[in-house]
């Protein structure tokens, strides 16, 4: 059972729901010291729609307003498969790959543009990196 639940060390608590397949937490030690009258219990980790904001901000330009930024709400995203990019401009492993990827996005919208969307998460950190690493990105 360690090597299932991945148990590495000891004290390691691990919650599963009632199918004992599905592992709610492999954190359980963590849980329980900062949960622990267990209010929280079983720990399950949020779900994604619960993770992801209500809209992002998106390439896409509005024609009424030039030079608006445009939003892309959640619901917009339904049903589409999503990438998410995790990258910073002061990363240059990531200021490599984000012009290849790039290209490929915008290659694959071409040919498939309504079911999926790749949409960037910062770890920027400050405003005018944002900017201008996002300014150099053909996707959300």
């Amino acid at each position: 059972l360690a090597t299932q639940f991945g148990a590495q060390g000891i004290p390691h608590l691990v919650a599963v729901d009632a199918d004992g397949t599905t592992v709610l937490t492999d954190e359980g030690v963590q849980e329980v010291a900062v949960d622990p009258d267990g209010d929280n219990f079983p720990w399950r980790p949020p779900t994604f729609d619960e993770l992801f904001p209500d809209h992002v901000l998106s390439k896409a330009t509005d024609a009424d307003t030039p030079g608006a930024v445009r939003t892309i709400g959640k619901d917009e995203l339904r049903d589409k498969h999503l990438m998410l990019y995790f990258s910073a401009h002061w990363c240059p492993p990531c200021r490599a790959f984000t012009p290849v990827l790039s290209e490929a996005y915008t290659r694959l919208k071409a040919e498939r543009p309504g079911d999926f969307e790749l949409v960037f998460v910062s770890s920027d950190r400050d405003q005018a990196g944002f900017d201008e690493y996002w300014g150099e990105m053909t996707f959300c």
